[in-house]
């Protein structure tokens, strides 16, 4: 499935002509410099959303939930004159509430949608995010929308050596956020050597498929089940390596 509909959602972003969008990064930079694009990216990103999802890729719902409000919201900043400055506002409201509908997660979408713009999180913003982010999961629960929902058991002891471990557990999971980061740039510094973008995602839906296959399982290409299997308690400590 991932190898056939790569060469599908290529061709959609090919024939609507916005082959130049960054995707998350052009969002996060409109964020950042209120600059704006194409109204017409929205639909694209929905399908693309879809059809991502039917191939059970590892980024579909985040990058989605970034990718279809922000174009609404800079066509509604132009229609209503509105100058750069507010429309960067727009941008990371839209940001929010993205989140909150796709992902069911409206407090992280506020405070995400708050500092993305400017690598830290700026309060003063934080009422705009929250109320885009409050509305759009009300819709989302007035429409009985699945959300995303984990049981967690939140009894932690108070011991010491237990607080310890948490500390020492919460650094490392920044370490590894940042290892990723630096991961993510070298594979997409390897990617812009194949200048066939066919070729480039033909590549990565092999790679993906092979790996699945050695391990008899589609886990990995899913953050929710990665997630879902870790608060279960049945997630295994190469994990991380393998997503």
């Amino acid at each position: 499935v991932m190898l056939a509909l790569g060469p599908v959602i290529v061709s959609v972003n090919k024939w609507f002509n916005i082959s130049g969008f960054k995707a998350t990064d052009g969002v996060v930079q409109a964020a950042r410099d209120g600059s704006g694009f194409e109204l017409k990216i929205s639909p694209v990103a929905a399908l693309g959303l879809v059809l991502t999802c039917l191939a059970e890729s590892a980024g579909c719902k985040e990058g989605g939930s970034f990718q279809i409000g922000t174009p609404i919201a800079h066509w509604i900043g132009r229609k209503l004159n509105i100058k750069a400055p507010e429309r960067r506002v727009l941008t990371m409201c839209a940001i929010a509430a993205g989140f909150a509908s796709v992902l069911g997660v409206p407090f992280f979408g506020a405070v995400l949608a708050a500092e993305v713009a400017f690598n830290r999180l700026e309060f003063r913003y934080l009422p705009y995010t929250a109320v885009s982010s409050a509305a759009a999961y009300l819709i989302n629960i007035a429409f009985r929308a699945p959300r995303l929902r984990y049981a967690v058991d939140f009894t932690v002891s108070a011991s010491v050596p237990d607080v310890l471990k948490l500390a020492l557990a919460a650094l490392l999971a920044g370490l590894l956020g940042r290892l990723l980061l630096h991961i993510l740039g070298w594979m997409g510094d390897l990617a812009g050597k194949v200048s066939n973008v066919y070729v480039r995602v033909l590549a990565g839906g092999a790679v993906a498929s092979v790996i699945c296959i050695l391990l008899g399982s589609q886990i990995h290409l899913s953050a929710g089940n990665t997630v879902a299997t870790a608060i279960a308690g049945s997630g295994n400590w190469y994990d991380f390596i393998l997503k």
